[in-house]
């Protein structure tokens, strides 16, 4: 996948002549805002270009109490970041500090692009002893917390700073910090007065180089039933449903590396419980919507469009369609993508040899395809006797079993597990109940910078 890195440099001189003419702004937190569709930062609302003279636009007041510092002084700033017109993209912000040797940092009027970097002159010679003192090991860090906690530490040695992910209209608040320890000494301080700092953004398209991962490992149940306390395996699921029993699915590094909290969709918004899913795996090139702009969170979800979404977290190679199911045409969109699930292992059509694409998954049949996807493979003969069990999901031998019987089961009961390979199979050997999961409870942890709340699946 070709990625597009775009710089732009933000140069905040710092210099101590300029902090009057700044003071009446530093009450105010400085927001800076990537539009994807131009490659350009602005800051508030000024774009960072260069002038009539062709010096680059200085912002002294984006890191205001960042200057003038001594030996063992340590300085904090709040700062916002938005991105906006990020539509069908991946944008991952960065964040360096660098001096300037006393010149402005500027950029290229034609930025060159070489395997993926920007080419830019930073008019600062790197073999200056003032530079390299500046950015020997230990002599300055920078760190920045961003809102869910997690912080990002850097030595100033020409390397980044990780703001994350944003998608279309994110907007995060940051917490940068600059420390000089003692022993940086005078020569070392008296440098941060030439202090310039570089954003950076790396703009790809949403379809990831490695799909997102799942949790393989721990067999959780992912699904609830209904109040009456039936299961309704044969009945329809809904589109968000779907979203949000992968998305919760997701290992804890997938989940943060491609977290999202706005979408584009019409009907979508920010404070339905199902939006942190959809935009997280919207996000992660796992979802799509439709083209007049909706996802129809609530409508049922196809076995085609089901098929689609259980491939997207393998990596396979597009092959011609071989025309494994009669009713499947070769000109449709999820050909491809129903030829991958049958190579996959994870679908396997009806007996008399249709797929019936277009026809509404069941929740039976979407609870199986799942636990192919996560490699779980349950066995009737296996479980445990004190499992949670569902009175239209009978047991073998009882009126109504049904195929599905031990694949339900597995999607309603957490547990641990031995798996058993034999020669032409292999099944889980279940040990141990483990606690119904509280799953809105962790979505509001995941999302303790979110206003979405969480919601039940399949309630």
């Amino acid at each position: 996948m070709k990625k597009k890195l775009l710089a732009i440099l933000v140069a905040a001189a710092l210099l101590g002549g300029l902090l009057g003419v700044f003071a009446g702004a530093q009450n105010d937190t400085p927001v800076v805002v990537f539009d994807a569709s131009k490659g350009q930062f602005t800051i508030k609302g000024n774009l960072i270009q260069k002038n009539a003279d062709g010096v680059q636009t200085y912002y002294p007041d984006l890191f205001p109490d960042l200057k003038n510092m001594m030996p063992g002084d340590s300085a904090t700033q709040d700062i916002k970041v938005r991105v906006v017109n990020a539509s069908g993209k991946h944008v991952t912000l960065y964040l360096k500090a660098e001096t300037t040797d006393g010149q402005p940092t500027v950029a290229d009027e034609s930025p060159v692009y070489t395997e993926g970097k920007l080419v830019y002159d930073n008019n600062a010679d790197p073999t200056n002893s003032d530079y390299n003192v500046l950015f020997a090991e230990g002599n300055a860090t920078l760190t920045v917390a961003l809102p869910n906690g997690e912080t990002t530490d850097g030595v100033l040695d020409g390397g980044v700073v990780s703001l994350g992910r944003f998608t279309s209209n994110t907007e995060k608040d940051i917490t940068v910090t600059f420390a000089l320890p003692i022993e940086a000494g005078n020569e070392v301080a008296g440098l941060v007065a030439h202090l310039g700092w570089v954003f950076t953004a790396e703009v790809t398209n949403k379809k990831p180089a490695e799909p997102p991962a799942l949790n393989t490992e721990d067999h959780y149940g992912y699904i609830v039933g209904y109040p009456d306390g039936n299961m309704k395996p044969d009945g329809n699921i809904t589109r968000a449903e779907v979203a949000t029993i992968f998305f919760r699915l997701l290992t804890d590094e997938a989940r943060d590396l491609y977290w999202a909290q706005t979408n584009e969709y019409s009907d979508v918004a920010q404070t339905q419980w199902f939006n942190n899913a959809i935009s997280t795996l919207s996000n992660a090139g796992i979802i799509n919507g439709y083209e007049d702009g909706s996802f129809r969170p609530n409508s049922p979800i196809t076995r085609a469009e089901f098929a689609k979404v259980a491939v997207s977290f393998f990596s396979y190679v597009d092959r011609e369609y071989q025309g494994i199911f009669p009713d499947v045409p070769e000109n449709k969109w999820y050909a491809k993508f129903v030829e991958a699930a049958s190579e996959l292992g994870l679908i396997t059509g009806y007996e008399d040899g249709t797929f019936r694409p277009e026809r509404n998954i069941t929740r039976a049949e979407a609870c199986t395809i799942v636990n192919r996807t996560l490699d779980r493979y349950p066995h009737e003969e296996h479980l445990l006797e004190d499992m949670i069990v569902w009175p239209d999901n009978p047991a073998p031998g009882q009126p109504g079993h049904q195929w599905y019987y031990e694949q339900v089961q597995e999607a309603t009961n957490s547990h641990t597990y031995d798996m058993k390979t034999e020669e032409t199979s292999e099944y889980e050997i279940w040990r141990k109940l483990l606690p119904v999961r509280d799953w809105p409870a962790l979505e509001k942890v995941w999302s303790d910078v979110n206003s979405a709340t969480g919601g039940d699946v399949m309630k």
